[in-house]
């Protein structure tokens, strides 16, 4: 028995010598590696490589962040994929759809400012000038036609996906990928980016404003792309005193005032360039972020009047983010106050479904009737189905993700945050730039003078600058009225039918997100998102379109759902995630194809709110046919008596004989004619003589009018 420890005592003895030599060896270099040192010795070092474990299927991936830097040719493909998918539904068949009687509206504004130069903001019943100022630079190339006053919501729709891609290092790059394809596949943001009205660019705006801030806080340097926008914003300040000087100078003449505005637009050209060198200077050009985020801000102002619900949320949602980190700060009783946060939010859910049983009742019968009675196809219940099944699917992965964290609190993330969205960095940067109060008065200064600009209709009508003010009394008012008579829940059943990936999976997000409570920018979108669903909800006034300025972040939030999910450490995990993105993005595809593309002018679907039906289309072109035949063409006399005329002001634009009276005239020598249906008897006794109804056609829902031709033209039918 001795005889073994003595042999067991010089076999562990034996191996610690031998450790112990190799050791030597490694930081012992030999005569020829010693002779080389002397002359370098960065060779002194051997080369080692050391293979990390590789880890079970199922077991806890401790190479996470390898995985995020594993993924750079899915990033460029799945871009380039989402962008081009992107394009396609925003411009293919732009003309497809006949003009909405507010786009007709906008389009009369932008007639008078492209023709005559002439344009002043008007609160009372109409939004900001930025949409008109934007299509009259598209104006310039396309001309006053559907393509070219829609081709700059298309723009804006496009660059709002793009902006997506600029929070890879927020949501994960599997996050932000499925995040810009669901906002490229939204049918919502889709249909209006389709739409000459004024919601895509307010959604876009208020987005920069939120990415700036963050590249910012980061301390990023400016990219080409962000340089030329700066200097874009620039010019636009300096071209109305360009203007302005010009005329001053020499009056009405013609040629000197060509000559003129060239050398003081010229003048202003060297202007901006030095004030970007000074900028570019400055902090190697990152305060440049924190102005173009004013100038965003400025704009959504200048945009639209709610703007200030959006900016009001993100600050209720900072607040909240700062509360809920400081309850479930640290390990032990940080999980277990999540846990009960989480525990009170599902029991208010709760009760609130109680409350509310009776619109949750008549909610589902809605939802019923919309998918499964008055359907104009067979695969509606096909796409109940699908969305069914992506809820249970959500549910059971929350449960499963929830339970398996229960005790220990969740699993690590792959990527971490280069900057929390938070007062501090902020303020850290802001110092570092050198002149924080120089960059706060520079900021404040662009805001309010780019305002000046664009209301004062650059510097050509004064009152647009008060009135800018008085808009917020007049919509505070219109505020209170339910305008679509859709009721206090409108927004979530519009949701449910034509957004329920984006919702479904951005709830699942934002519960993830605060669960985690690692990624301050995930919960504030999610805030941002939820938060502004709450706040509209409580608003009376409901519109379709006002729908999409929380749909984007509620893609953002589901986005970073499913990221967290498919880089998760556990195999269910990755397949849920596939499942659900499947399921999600095949949902909005095909509802977003069939929205856009054949049921444009149903009023079923939420989106499709009074529009103008396309048997308006099929009058435009009888219109052409008569004019043509009477050999009159554009100079077609064309009379119109029914008091419901748009977009017919903009749809005949090109006709220089129409005249919308508005009520009842008579014009015998008129090719066309062109009434309500409530005129027919007065019709009938006006123009029995010398015209004949040939057709009768829908403008829009309970919108109905007779078209009626001259009698020599009809015969030659």
């Amino acid at each position: 028995m001795a005889k073994k420890k003595k042999q067991s005592r010089a076999l562990a003895r034996a191996q610690a010598e031998a450790e112990v030599a190799r050791e030597e060896e490694v930081r012992t270099p030999s005569n020829g590696q010693a002779h080389a040192g002397v002359t370098d010795e960065r060779q002194a070092q051997p080369e080692t490589t050391v293979e990390p474990p590789k880890p079970l299927a199922d077991a806890p991936v401790h190479t996470a962040f390898v995985k995020e830097q594993d993924l750079s040719q899915v990033w460029r493909i799945g871009s380039l994929v989402v962008m081009t998918v992107a394009v396609l539904l925003r411009i293919v068949w732009l003309t497809l759809k006949p003009f909405h009687h507010d786009e007709g509206v906008n389009g009369f504004f932008l007639t008078g400012l492209f023709r005559d130069g002439v344009y002043k903001y008007d609160p009372n019943n109409y939004h900001g000038p930025s949409l008109y100022y934007f299509a009259l630079f598209s104006s310039y190339f396309f001309g006053l036609s559907d393509f070219g006053v829609r081709l700059v919501t298309v723009v804006f729709g496009i660059l709002t996906v793009a902006l997506v891609f600029s929070l890879r290092r927020y949501l994960g790059t599997l996050g932000t990928l499925f995040a810009a394809s669901l906002v490229a596949l939204s049918p919502g943001l889709t249909f209006f980016s389709r739409y000459f009205i004024h919601e895509i660019l307010l959604v876009f705006f208020t987005f920069a404003v939120v990415v700036c801030v963050l590249k910012f806080i980061e301390g990023e340097r400016p990219g080409q792309l962000a340089i030329a926008v700066m200097a874009i914003l620039l010019f636009v300040c300096v071209l109305p005193i360009a203007l302005q000087a010009s005329s001053s100078f020499t009056g009405e003449n013609k040629v000197p005032l060509l000559v003129a505005r060239f050398v003081f637009i010229a003048l202003g050209v060297a202007a901006v360039y030095f004030v970007m060198r000074r900028l570019l200077v400055w902090d190697e050009g990152r305060p440049l972020y924190l102005l173009l985020a004013s100038g965003s801000a400025v704009m959504t102002f200048a945009t639209k009047e709610t703007s200030f619900i959006a900016f009001g949320t993100m600050l209720i949602a900072l607040g909240c983010i700062w509360g809920w980190l400081r309850v479930s700060a640290g390990n032990e009783n940080g999980v277990k106050n999540r846990r009960r946060g989480l525990m009170l939010l599902f029991a208010g859910m709760l009760i609130l479904a109680i409350y509310f049983g009776k619109d949750v009742w008549s909610g589902s019968l809605w939802f019923y009737d919309v998918f499964l009675v008055n359907t104009s196809g067979k695969e509606q219940p096909w796409v109940l189905i699908a969305i069914i099944a992506l809820l249970i699917a959500s549910l059971e992965v929350w449960r499963r993700y929830f339970t398996a964290s229960w005790r220990n609190g969740p699993s690590e993330s792959t990527f971490d945050e280069p900057q929390s969205l938070s007062y501090k960095p902020f303020a850290a940067r802001l110092s570092s730039s050198h002149s924080s109060t120089g960059l706060i008065f520079l900021c404040l200064l662009l805001f309010a003078y780019v305002g000046i600009v664009f209301f004062s209709s650059f510097f050509t009508y004064e009152k647009g600058i008060g009135a800018a003010f008085e808009a917020y009394n007049i919509w505070t008012q219109t505020g209170k009225k339910d305008h679509a008579q859709s009721g206090a829940w409108g927004y979530l059943k519009w949701l449910l039918a034509s957004e329920a990936p984006l919702l479904i999976l951005g709830a699942l997000g934002a519960l993830i997100a605060f669960w985690k409570a690692k990624h301050r920018f995930a919960m504030f979108v999610a805030l941002w998102a939820f938060g502004l669903f709450g706040a509209y909800t409580l608003i009376p006034y409901k519109t379709p379109w006002i729908a999409i300025n929380f749909v984007l972040p509620m893609g953002l939030i589901a986005g970073y759902g499913i990221g967290e999910l498919a880089t998760g450490d556990r195999q269910w995990q990755r397949t849920a995630a596939k499942i659900l993105a499947a399921l999600a993005l095949g949902i909005c595809a095909y509802q977003t194809i069939e929205l856009n593309f054949f049921r444009y002018d149903d009023e079923q679907r939420p989106y499709v709110y009074v529009h103008s039906l396309r048997s308006m289309s099929e009058m435009e072109r009888e219109i052409g046919r008569i004019a043509e035949r009477a050999g009159t063409g554009k100079q077609a006399t064309i009379v119109v008596t029914s008091p419901d005329q748009w977009p017919l002001p903009w749809t005949l634009l090109e006709y220089k004989k129409v005249g919308f009276h508005g009520t009842m005239v008579q014009v015998p020598t008129a090719e066309i004619v062109i009434g309500s249906t409530k005129q027919a008897a007065e019709l009938q006794e006006k123009y029995a003589a010398t015209h004949q109804l040939t057709h009768t056609y829908t403008l829009r829902p309970s919108v109905d009018l007779l078209f009626y031709v001259r009698k020599d033209l009809v015969s030659k039918q």
